[in-house]
């Protein structure tokens, strides 16, 4: 009896570690507005926990701003048939994004990627939906 409330204490413990390492997106990013950034990536890192895409931004005033935008790891993405290869340097996008709570510009999370053509596909890491 021992060992198995001892078995289950560190498969509950093994499992909320791992849940609360991750942020969710709402303690970070004001998921209430969407905000299109519009830019060509500069720079796209394909590795987990996130794939990172660099923005580069400019802005009315032909000041360039750079943002770093998060997104969904790779395989998820993969998972919604999303073609990693269409996060290319150089290409021109708008990444419909939440930005930080604490108003640190430069960075976001990306909700939506919008090419040029058109096509729309869901790119957020929206941990939160997944939980129960």
């Amino acid at each position: 009896m021992r060992i198995r409330v001892a078995i289950q204490a560190v498969i509950v413990a093994a499992v909320s570690s791992t849940l609360s390492a991750h942020h969710t997106l709402t303690a970070t990013y004001d998921t209430v507005n969407v905000v299109p950034l519009t830019g060509v990536i500069s720079r796209v890192d394909l590795v987990n926990p996130h794939v990172t895409v660099t923005l580069e931004s400019k802005g009315p005033d032909g000041r360039v701003t750079t943002w770093v935008v998060e997104m969904a790891p790779p395989g998820g993405l993969e998972r919604r048939s999303f073609d990693l290869h269409l996060l290319e340097v150089g290409r021109q996008v708008v990444i419909e994004s939440w930005l930080r709570e604490d108003g640190t510009q430069g960075q976001a999370n990306g909700r939506t990627l919008v090419l040029p053509d058109g096509r729309r596909f869901d790119v957020s890491d929206n941990w939160d939906r997944f939980m129960i």
